[in-house]
């Protein structure tokens, strides 16, 4: 063998080892990376445990403060609130509400079905 093929040779064995070195270098940062990832997601779902939650049964509302009605309170007794149009009118939904849940329906089913192309279908319709 000649100098230049030693020299060749002994070049691509350094090589060889320096890639396997950083390879483990980096299966290294990835394992700390991950090992951090799952420390901050446990820290997170551990706060959010302890804090309050804010589920809010929006069926058991009241109207104690006058000043800040929503829009229920406010049409409670069948009056607008004062932004509405003058030709505004409350409509009872009795005569469509099964014609809304039909639809609704409809739409759900076909869409869990997976013919709504933009969407998997549902895992778990029953």
């Amino acid at each position: 063998l000649t100098n230049a093929s030693k020299t060749r040779f002994f070049c691509n064995i350094v090589k060889k080892k320096q890639h396997s070195f950083l390879l483990k270098l980096s299966r290294k940062k990835i394992d700390e990376m991950n090992i951090l990832l799952m420390l901050i997601l446990t820290i997170l779902m551990m706060v959010s445990a302890i804090l309050p939650n804010n589920n809010t049964n929006y069926c058991k509302l009241g109207c104690e403060n006058p000043e800040k009605k929503h829009a229920v309170c406010a049409n409670r007794n069948e009056k607008l609130i004062e932004n509405c149009p003058p030709d505004t009118k409350i409509m009872p939904l009795d005569d469509i509400q099964a014609i809304i849940l039909k639809l609704h329906n409809e739409r759900r089913d076909f869409v869990a079905s997976g013919k709504d192309e933009r969407l998997p279908p549902a895992a778990r319709m029953g």
